[in-house]
């Protein structure tokens, strides 16, 4: 005489099917027990729908035991687990509100128990960007209380992404408990690289005059100066961390601070840095031979007033330098070119009335190898007049240009046409409008471009690149009038100006400013900004670069 007890399921939250198999003799009773205690006799075929309610919920127990005459008999234990509780999320990654997503992310939801894996489908669990379900594979870990969300493409940019969590039940069959509030996260366009930038501790990190430039295998190399240590810093991003380059570089004057900062990188995407010395008022270069910092040229001896040098190569070897000593009336601005064993003066001044005072002024070196130059000529009334020359046959020859008021950016397309920038007003706000130099007529390029934000909002250029033979701009814009700016790219194709790639907002609970950015040969915007965690000039200074999410 001998049974064998069969359960339809090994967990359940109510009722399920029991029988019984017997060989042998017939017994005189059949009885179900329940660790240990009967709770009920079967009658032929041995066969009943078992309601679990008037037990605790655990793990039981349960034996067939069989009578007959004086002879007893109970047959193999089988395990029923008895669960009422319905599971829970638990956590999740990415975490709710998290701004910071990479495209690839692998999404994981845990619970507080084993699902059925017959529930957990790419229906019952899914990922939704606005009204689309991005396709997914769902897959149910060994302990069965962790859900990856593997997305079949990359995760779209500038978007918020919710997991929509549907008819999931554990092994009981108890469905899941609704989530509390919406498990939801935001995709954008930039990541950090890396850890932020400082001198020393993150506590006293003082950031200044910071710029960011690539080398030819998109490697980005950033400089600043450090008010702190009274000294640049120079760090290259290995693929994987950020380096020190060299030692820093100390002020050739005592009690002096290194400031107005420009970079550039030569032909072997080494850094070339100029920099003012405000102790003995001078601009000093110094270049990074892949050992040491080594001196180009010497001092150049300045006035009272500190100019911002601007550094500019063609990328063959020829090197520019342009400053003004001074910005009232009476002051001349100048470009100076590297002859290889010191800086020689192009020309004289090209200041057009020197009864006015210089409000700004703009490098830039064309494709034949020529500078460029752009300088802003203010009057008694502070009404500003922009010029702009090219170094051409030993001389500088102007170029009559349609940009009104002060400089804005310049640079040259993929056919080398010098192009610049000025703002039309829209419905909206302003927005950027750029032109093109065909020979000796300017012609704009497309319609104006659009910014991206609702509201009466200006967008304006910061500056040009070029990739592949198509000219891009970077532009930034508040999200709304009073906010700090976001920045984006935009380019130019077939005749229309369209959005590439994400944006970069400001970092909620700082008070970035000074963004600095570079787009390298293969098209990758990079962007290097200080991030005070509060209000300047007395909070820490360190500098997050952003890389965009691909």
């Amino acid at each position: 005489m001998a049974a064998r007890l069969v359960t339809s399921t090994r967990f359940t939250n109510g009722k399920l099917n029991i029988s019984v198999e017997l060989s042998g003799p017939v017994p005189d009773t059949v009885e179900l027990l329940v660790d240990g205690a009967p709770v009920l006799t079967l009658l032929p075929p041995y066969r009943i729908r078992w309601d679990t309610q008037e037990l605790d919920e655990g793990e039981r127990e349960l034996l067939v035991r069989l009578t007959l005459g004086s002879r007893v008999t109970v047959s193999d234990p089988v395990w029923l687990t008895v669960d009422r509780t319905p599971p829970k999320w638990v956590s999740g990654k990415p975490a709710p509100a998290d701004q910071l997503v990479p495209v690839s992310q692998v999404v994981q939801a845990v619970f507080s128990e084993p699902l059925d894996p017959a529930s957990v489908t790419a229906d019952s669990i899914k990922l939704v960007a606005g009204t689309e379900v991005i396709p997914t594979d769902a897959e149910l870990s060994a302990r069965g209380t962790e859900v990856n969300l593997r997305p079949r493409t990359k995760l779209p940019v500038e978007t918020l992404v919710e997991v929509a969590i549907g008819q999931v039940a554990d092994r009981a069959g108890n469905p899941i408990q609704p989530l509390e509030s919406t498990w939801s996260w935001f995709v954008p366009g930039f990541l950090p690289l890396g850890e932020p930038l400082t001198a020393g501790s993150p506590a006293s990190a003082r950031a200044d005059y910071l710029q960011i430039q690539t080398d030819s295998a998109g490697n980005p190399w950033v400089v600043w100066v450090d008010s702190e240590t009274k000294s640049a810093h120079v760090r290259r991003w290995n693929g994987m961390s950020w380096e020190q380059v060299g030692t820093t570089l100390e002020s050739g004057v005592e009690d002096s601070l290194l400031s107005v900062l420009s970079m550039r990188l030569d032909s072997e995407g080494f850094p070339v840095i100029a920099w003012v010395e405000q102790r003995d008022r001078s601009i000093r270069v110094h270049r990074w031979t892949g050992t040491q910092w080594q001196k180009m040229g010497s001092p150049f001896a300045l006035p009272v007033w500190l100019p911002y040098p601007i550094l500019r190569t063609d990328g063959h070897g020829q090197w520019f330098l342009a400053f003004t000593d001074g910005y009232d009336a009476g002051s001349r601005a100048y470009v100076w070119k590297w002859l290889g064993d010191r800086w020689d003066l192009l020309g004289s001044d090209f200041k057009v009335d020197p009864t006015k005072s210089l409000s700004g002024m703009g490098l830039e070196i064309d494709t034949t190898g020529m500078p460029v130059v752009a300088w802003t000529e203010r009057d008694a009334s502070i009404n500003d007049t922009t010029y702009m020359s090219r170094w051409s046959e030993g001389q500088w020859r102007q170029i009559t240009n349609p940009m009104a008021g002060l400089l804005k950016p310049y640079g040259f397309d993929g056919q080398g046409r010098l192009i610049l920038s000025t703002l039309a007003v829209d419905g909206k706000g302003a927005c950027p409008q750029i032109w093109a130099r065909d020979g000796a007529e300017w012609n704009v390029m497309g319609a104006p471009i659009p910014g991206l934000f609702s509201g009466e909002t200006i967008a304006r250029v910061k500056g040009f690149f070029v990739t592949e033979g198509t000219v891009a701009v970077v532009i930034e814009e508040p999200e709304a009038p009073g906010l700090r700016n976001s920045f984006f790219a935009s380019e130019f194709r077939e005749g229309v100006w369209r959005p590439r790639g994400g944006i970069l907002r400001p970092t909620p609970g700082t008070y970035a400013y000074d963004a600095s950015f570079v787009m390298s040969q293969s098209g990758r915007l990079y962007f290097a900004r200080i991030e005070p965690s509060g209000p300047p000039p007395e909070a820490a200074r360190p500098i997050r670069v952003y890389a965009p999410n691909d």
